[in-house]
């Protein structure tokens, strides 16, 4: 286990840094784009692995791997608020043009606030950039710890049967031969 912690915490690090060499917009576009491939490396080790799942993940919104990763209690109440946060912090940066940095749009600014007061981030708020930066660590720590404590069904396979050579034994009837055997 302590394996693991230290390469996330590595990730983690190099994720902040990239964070904040970034632009206003860079930093929020990127973080939630980490958390939501977290999120799809979580979901995935809940499913079956198939690439047909891979690819039914990769169409899935990050809103959408929130609320199912929520449905299927990977995040907590608060967790699952701080994404929605996060998103909707992404949301502002990406699709309006005044949003240039943490501090000069008001819903940034709320949602940043809204952040910290969910106790994602333990530092005074002094910067709403910091602050979003470690909600983004925050929350890749509790989907990454989610994960490491999952393990992913095994696909049925493929060995057709007959409902009667199934379940006809329950029903107290004996297999039917199909006529084209």
């Amino acid at each position: 286990m302590a394996r693991i912690v230290i390469v996330e915490s590595k990730r983690v690090g190099e994720l902040t840094r990239s964070l904040q060499e970034e632009t206003a917009r860079g930093c929020a576009l990127s973080g939630a784009a980490f958390l939501d491939e977290e999120l799809r490396e979580t979901l995935q080790s809940y499913l079956v692995k198939s690439p047909k799942v891979e690819r039914l993940l990769e169409r899935l919104t990050f809103e959408f791997k929130t609320e199912l990763a929520f449905a299927l209690g990977v995040l907590s109440p608060d967790e699952y608020q701080g994404l929605g946060i996060v998103r909707k912090i992404r949301n502002r940066f990406a699709h309006h043009s005044v949003v240039r940095d943490f501090s000069s749009d008001t819903k940034v600014v709320e949602g940043c606030k809204r952040l910290y007061d969910l106790k994602l981030v333990h530092e005074p708020p002094v910067d709403n950039r910091i602050i979003f930066m470690n909600a983004v660590a925050y929350l890749f720590f509790a989907i990454r710890d989610e994960m490491n404590s999952t393990k992913s069904p095994e696909a049925k396979t493929d060995n057709f049967k007959t409902f009667d050579q199934r379940y006809g034994a329950r029903l107290n009837r004996s297999p039917k031969r199909s006529s084209l055997t």
